[in-house]
């Protein structure tokens, strides 16, 4: 019993820690990542679409 335990703990911990170096690598991401609030779009010189605004 003492060993399933320690096995289900372990199996906890790796979970949480894959779990927290995913977070981290996002948001090491998002803070490297230029912010722009309206990028240009393929189109030289268009802005990008309101995906909203459809007609």
């Amino acid at each position: 019993m003492k060993i399933f335990l320690n096995l289900l703990l372990l199996t906890f911990l790796v979970v949480a820690e894959i779990h927290l170096a995913e977070k981290l690598a996002i948001i090491s991401l998002d803070l490297c990542a230029p912010n722009h609030k309206n990028p240009d779009s393929a189109v030289e010189g268009l802005p990008e679409a309101d995906p909203l605004s459809r007609s």
